[in-house]
C-alpha cells in the first residue's frame, strides 16, 4: 500500500513536513517516489510544445485516418449490409 506524504528536502534530507506516517518509527530505510510540483513556466512551456505539434498535426496532408469515414466502413464491412444504408 503507498500513501503519499509532504517532505522538504534540505541538503539531501528529507524533512517530513508535517507528522511522519505511522509505519515509520526512529531510523528506518524506506522506498520514496520524488514527485515534483510543476512550476508556471514548466507547465507554459508545455502547453507551447504540445500547440506546436497540434499545429504540425494540422498541416500533414496525409494523416493515415480515412477522409470518408461512412465509405471507409461500408468497405471494411463489405461482408453485410450496414443498417439503413442501401448498398454500393
Amino acid at each position: 500500500m503507498s500513501n503519499t506524504y509532504e517532505v522538504i528536502i534540505r541538503n539531501g534530507r528529507i524533512e517530513w513536513a508535517g507528522d511522519p506516517p505511522p509505519q515509520v518509527r526512529g531510523d528506518q530505510p524506506i522506498h520514496a517516489r520524488l514527485m515534483l510540483h510543476e512550476t508556471e513556466t514548466l507547465r507554459a512551456a508545455r502547453g507551447v510544445r504540445m500547440a506546436q505539434a497540434m499545429e504540425k498535426l494540422s498541416q500533414m496532408t496525409d494523416t493515415g485516418l480515412p477522409r470518408d469515414p461512412d465509405r471507409w466502413l461500408a468497405q471494411e464491412r463489405e461482408d453485410r449490409s450496414l443498417p439503413g444504408r442501401a448498398p454500393e
